[in-house]
């Protein structure tokens, strides 16, 4: 944990005894323990005393190493076991399929990047005129990896932002179409261009 400064110039604190008589006693319960330098107290977790040093994390086996990462940087021992493997599913029924590759929905929406694998691979690209949202940049990448453009990516990656996002997109559509003085139509109802192509 980075060390948080206490300015004594701004504060009542005029040496570390009297800041550590003030400090919190749950602060020093969790290990928190006063520091200081020149003018300064800060504060910062004891290694000692810091009330976490070792994480089990159980996880999918295609997860990526970005939470480890994080864990270990803070000095913690970490488990790193799988817990589930993610197997692709049987495909959709053929019609299903059919309306992926023809156009038949609006939008596809990919909360990760082994459902645009898998979908992919189960079912083939949707079609061009499909709206292609991503709950985050490296659902998008796959996605862009597999030959689709990407139109929404959520701000933040979560399920309610990019609901917003792709609500936002759709009613922007309307609007340009409105300005343009066209017919307002559902992407679905604008398939006339080939399915999507890999670069």
């Amino acid at each position: 944990m980075t060390p948080r400064p206490i300015d004594a110039d701004n504060h009542y604190y005029e040496s570390l005894d009297a800041f550590t008589r003030h400090l919190p006693k749950e602060f020093k319960r969790r290990g928190v323990r006063p520091v200081q330098t020149g003018k300064r107290v800060e504060t910062a977790f004891d290694p000692v005393l810091d009330p976490i040093d070792r994480v089990f994390l159980p996880r999918a086996d295609i997860a990526t190493e970005n939470l480890v990462a994080g864990l270990v940087e803070r000095g913690w021992e970490v488990d790193d076991v799988t817990a589930y493997r993610t197997v692709r599913a049987a495909p959709p029924p053929a019609p299903i399929r059919e309306a992926i590759k023809g156009g038949g929905f609006d939008a596809v929406v990919f909360t990760s990047s082994s459902t645009v694998r898998n979908l992919v691979g189960i079912a083939g690209k949707p079609h061009v005129s499909t709206v292609i949202a991503c709950i985050g940049p490296a659902t998008a990448k796959a996605a862009e990896e597999h030959g689709l453009r990407v139109d929404v990516l959520a701000p933040s990656p979560s399920v309610a932002e990019l609901a917003g996002a792709l609500a936002e997109y759709g009613a922007a559509l309307r609007r340009a179409a409105v300005q343009a003085g066209e017919p307002v139509l559902r992407p679905s109802q604008k398939r006339t261009a080939p399915r999507r192509k890999a670069k």
